[in-house]
Parts: C-alpha cells; sequence; structure tokens
C-alpha cells in the first residue's frame, strides 16, 4: 500500500466512525514509518476509543513534532476536556487559535469552556469571533444566543436563535430558546408561536407547554394559559407523591375534605390565595399546606380550616390540588374576578417605632437572587437615593435576605428603620404593612402581600416584567391598591425613582 493513499485510507475509517480497524491499520503503518501525521491520528482514534493514557502520549509527542499545526492542538484541546482538565485544554485551544486565527472550532470550544468557568466576556468574544468567520455555524451562534441571553441582550439572542431556525429549522432548542427571549421582550403572540411550533415538534415538550403557558397569560388569554400551565405538574413534583388520594379536577365536592398546597414562590401563593373563596360555593372543608414561613399568615384568611407547615403531617382529606390550578380547576377566565382586596387580614397592626413623621413609607428594593430574573427585576438601595432626601417621611426597611446588610452600610442607615429583625414570617411582614402608610417595592413576594392586604402599594417593574403586570398600564387587576411604575428602558431605574419621588411629593 502505497504511504499517502494508506494514511488517506485511515483518514476516511475515522470519518466513518470505525475506530477499531482505523487503530489497526495506523499501528501497522507506525510499524514501518514513525510519521509525524499517523502518530496525530493514532492519538485521535486513541481519544476516541477512550484510551486515554495513551492518547496523552501520543499527543505530547505529535505536538513536539508538529507545533505549527493547529488541528493537533484542537484534538489535542479535545482529549484534555475528556480527562477533566480544563485549564490545560483552555491553553490547546488558544493555541490553535493563534495558529491559525479563525479556527471556528477551538473558538466554540473556548466560548464552552470560559461559560463553564464563568469568565463570560471571554466567551461572549469566542463566540462573536466564531459566527463572524462562519455566520451559518449553528453551534456558534446558539453559543452567542445562549451567552447574550445570561447578559440580559434579550434581542441579540432572540436574533441568533432566529438565524439558526431559518439554517436548521429542526433544531428545537433554539426555537424554545427564541420563544423565551420574545417572552422577554414582551413580544408574547411571538412567543406564543415559538413555544407552538416546539410543540407541534415535540408534543410532550413540558418545559415548551409552561412557557407557552406564561406568554398566554401574559397575552390576557387566561383560561387557555392556565390550561396550559397544568403541563408544569408532570415535571415538577407539584403532586403529592405520598398520597394515594385523588386529584381534584372540579367535580362536586360538597361534604369533603380537601388538601390545597402551595408551589414556586411565595408571591405566588400570596396571589392565588384569592380563590379560597371560589370554593365558599361547597359546603367543603379546605385544608392547606404550605412554606412554614406562610403558615401563620394563611390562618387569617377566611374559607381555610386548617393550616399546616410542609414538614407537618396533614389531615385525612379526601381530594387534592395544588393551589395554583384553582383558576383552571374552577374554568376561571377573568382576572377582575375574586379580585377584590383586601383577602389577607393581620391579626392587629405592628407598633412601628417611635415616629413623627406625616408619612410611613415601607421599602424593598431587592429580590430573591436564586430568582431566574432578579438582575432585572431587582435594584439597589442606592438607587433609591433621591427617594430617601425627601423631607417629612420615615422610612421602614422590609429588606430580607443578603441586601439586608447594605442597609448597615449605607450612608442612609440613620434615615431608615430596620425592621428585618422582626421579619420572621408573613404574618409578621403583614402587621407591620398594616401600620405603614405606604409600601415601595420591586416585584417580590411583599408587592404581592401588601396589595392583597389592600395596603396604597407601589411596585417598581423592569421594562418586560412578569406576565401577571401585563404591559403598558399603571394599574393591575390583581390589587386595586396597587401602582405600577415601568422602566423607560432596560436597567434604568432613574426614571421609575423620579417619577415617584414626584408622586410621593404630591401625596397627602
Amino acid at each position: 500500500m502505497a504511504r499517502p493513499r494508506a494514511l488517506s485510507r485511515i483518514k476516511r475509517l475515522i470519518s466513518y466512525g470505525k475506530f477499531d480497524q482505523a487503530s489497526r491499520e495506523c499501528r501497522k503503518y507506525l510499524d514501518q514509518e514513525e510519521n509525524p501525521e499517523a502518530i496525530f491520528l493514532l492519538a485521535v482514534i486513541s481519544s476516541e476509543k477512550e484510551l486515554f493514557a495513551e492518547a496523552l502520549t501520543l499527543f505530547e509527542k505529535a505536538k513536539m513534532l508538529s507545533p505549527e499545526r493547529a488541528d493537533v492542538a484542537y484534538n489535542f484541546g479535545n482529549l484534555l476536556q475528556k480527562i477533566n482538565r480544563l485549564d490545560q485544554a483552555i491553553v490547546e485551544w488558544e493555541r490553535a487559535v493563534e495558529i491559525e486565527p479563525g479556527h471556528v472550532d477551538a473558538l466554540i470550544n473556548l466560548g464552552k469552556a470560559w461559560y463553564q468557568n464563568n469568565k463570560v466576556e471571554n466567551s461572549l468574544a469566542a463566540y462573536e469571533e466564531a459566527a463572524a468567520r462562519n455566520p451559518e455555524n449553528v453551534d456558534a451562534l446558539f453559543g452567542l444566543g445562549n451567552i447574550n441571553y445570561r447578559l440580559g441582550r434579550y434581542q441579540h439572542a432572540a436574533y441568533c436563535f432566529s438565524q439558526i431556525t431559518k439554517i436548521k429549522p429542526e433544531h428545537i432548542s433554539a426555537q424554545a430558546n427564541l420563544g423565551l427571549c420574545q417572552l422577554r421582550t414582551g413580544e408574547n403572540s411571538l412567543s406564543i408561536d415559538s413555544f407552538s411550533k416546539v410543540i407541534f415538534a415535540q408534543p410532550d415538550n413540558i418545559i415548551a407547554h409552561v412557557n407557552r403557558s406564561f406568554a398566554l397569560l401574559a397575552n390576557g388569554c387566561f383560561e387557555e394559559g392556565w390550561a396550559e400551565a397544568e403541563w408544569r405538574r408532570k415535571a415538577l413534583s407539584f403532586e403529592l407523591n405520598h398520597s394515594k388520594e385523588p386529584n381534584w379536577s372540579g367535580e362536586d365536592i360538597s361534604g369533603k375534605n380537601l388538601l390545597l398546597f402551595s408551589e414556586q414562590g411565595h408571591g405566588d401563593t400570596i396571589q392565588y390565595l384569592r380563590y379560597i373563596r371560589a370554593l365558599d360555593k361547597y359546603s367543603a372543608t379546605i385544608q392547606f399546606v404550605c412554606h412554614e414561613s406562610l403558615v401563620s399568615l394563611a390562618r387569617n384568611i377566611d374559607g381555610i380550616s386548617s393550616v399546616r407547615g410542609f414538614n407537618e403531617q396533614p389531615e385525612p382529606f379526601d381530594l387534592y390540588a395544588p393551589l395554583m390550578s384553582l383558576p383552571h380547576i374552577l374554568k376561571i377566565s377573568d382576572p377582575v374576578e375574586y379580585s377584590t382586596c383586601p383577602y389577607i387580614h393581620a391579626p392587629n397592626p405592628f407598633r412601628l417605632p417611635g415616629t413623627t413623621a406625616k408619612k410611613k413609607v415601607g421599602l424593598v428594593w431587592a429580590g430573591n437572587f436564586a430568582h431566574d430574573n432578579d438582575k432585572a427585576r431587582s435594584t439597589t438601595l442606592d438607587a433609591l437615593s433621591p427617594l430617601l432626601k425627601l423631607p417629612d417621611i420615615d422610612f421602614f426597611s422590609l429588606q430580607v435576605g443578603p441586601e439586608e446588610d447594605t442597609l448597615s452600610n449605607s450612608p442612609y442607615r440613620d434615615k431608615i428603620y430596620n425592621m428585618a429583625p422582626q421579619l420572621f414570617d408573613y404574618s409578621m411582614t403583614a402587621r407591620v404593612i398594616e401600620a405603614l402608610d405606604l409600601v415601595i417595592t420591586v416585584d417580590t413576594s411583599v408587592g404581592h402581600l401588601s396589595g392583597a392586604l389592600g395596603k396604597p402599594t407601589w411596585m417598581m417593574l423592569p421594562l418586560v416584567s412578569d406576565w401577571r403586570w401585563f404591559q403598558d398600564t399603571d394599574s393591575t387587576p390583581w390589587y386595586q391598591s396597587m401602582t405600577l411604575f415601568r422602566q423607560e428602558s432596560q436597567s434604568d431605574w432613574e426614571p421609575v425613582v423620579q417619577s415617584i419621588c414626584i408622586e410621593l411629593k404630591a401625596r397627602p
């Protein structure tokens, strides 16, 4: 066999995935001639066959013999990644790009590796270079889209995913991610269409159904949206798996004991507790299971017979349902229905620290950092400084969690009463809110609680808010006492705070 033809045959065998045969022929070749190309090919074959120790030795030799070859550096990096030496893999991929500027595959691998190492800017630069070199490379576009989405650059991300759907229409992940971007930019109808395409291709795609429900609800399609949201119960352990009792699906439960349980965030629970009133038409016993921090609060809601924490054994029951399934079960299609507030009552107002100011205002500037959109919805205490300079107002911080600590280091700490030490559960938070004149908050559970109590509440919202706040309106059907203050451009809270200052000065 002619030597060049032998190497070409080995390469074809590798491309066909016939690694055993390629290995035999490559070793036979090397028995006769120690050729740098054959050493490199056997290194690739050994890596594919997971003979990692041998592959490592061969790649080191290939690198020494052919230091100018980008393909050696690139494939050596791939091996190092396989054996969990990511930092060394990055060095080889960087070497490949240095040897061959615009090595798209190496750039894509660098984008992935730097993303994994939380070097987001490096990852972005690598993906941008890869996409610039090959605008139709789906992997480059997908990585670039994901990075832009993480950075909150949703329109940039949408462009990348949209391009992929044109190049490769069967790329379901790109179509789904496009739907998420459209949801984030408030293009709800387009988002519905994107998720519908995903569901057409994958009818049992649970995440697509759930995300489509958010787009439907944001578009005001409540009955269909709540029906679609039932798909969440297939994925996120929303059932009582330890229970043999049946799920309630809307049949007459007169004389029965119905167990409801909370799910997702505390704000979701507070918002959906309004639908307990819809059960008044049944002569049923309603018990409620929820997070410990909500137990005391829920005991003050009319229509609930007993409340247990998740760590307690519930009383015997006949049927059960997740709280957030009530609108679907009861076929509620209008958000105004059952929206009269207050539907939560604090047992008695808290006695606030000595205050002589005309206005007593509660503040929350940050939500739960684990929330997937917390970066957009939260602000900082410093951003509220124009508000804190206003005279004749006593401010009371209702902020809990890590952001509470910023208060002690703030130049405005003497202007704000820190109520966090008293806020050990939501019932206590409700008591403090009842003693205030107004609550100013970002989109958090405290906003829901204040609205459910019927307290005047001013909510600061990002440019594109959660589905329940809709768009282009300063009021909400969920809470009549709530006013919405929206960003005019992404991440810019200054005009929002200025609008609040103007309104607060005008408030009697």
